[in-house]
């Protein structure tokens, strides 16, 4: 397999994407700022979750792994489900209508 031969397989797997502009975007989700979430699901319910600063820093780390396999998958009509947690984090980030679109156009261009 020669360099172009490797870099268009790369980009196949990467839903047409140039790999290095995946790895940029890859990149950017680990950057993304939510402490908003995290701090809100660590308020008591109703309005959070209760959970703990390790339960969100968790819960972070698994939402941020499944915006990677959106990412990487790049089949838009691929129907994906979180589990729980990362559901509930996926949930809040949503909530925070401005910064969830923000952080959705920082990541995916959209």
């Amino acid at each position: 397999m020669n360099g172009a031969q490797v870099v268009q397989s790369q980009q196949s797997k990467m839903g047409g994407l140039p790999y290095t502009l995946v790895e940029a975007r890859v990149a950017r989700i680990q950057g993304l700022d939510l402490q908003n979430v995290r701090r809100k699901l660590m308020e008591s319910y109703p309005e959070g979750k209760g959970w703990t600063e390790a339960q969100v820093r968790e819960a972070e780390k698994w939402y941020k792994r499944f915006l990677e396999v959106i990412l990487r998958d790049g089949d838009e009509s691929a129907q994906r489900v979180p589990n729980h947690v990362v559901d509930a984090f996926w949930h809040c980030h949503i909530l925070d209508t401005r910064a969830y679109a923000e952080d959705c156009a920082t990541v995916f261009g959209q």
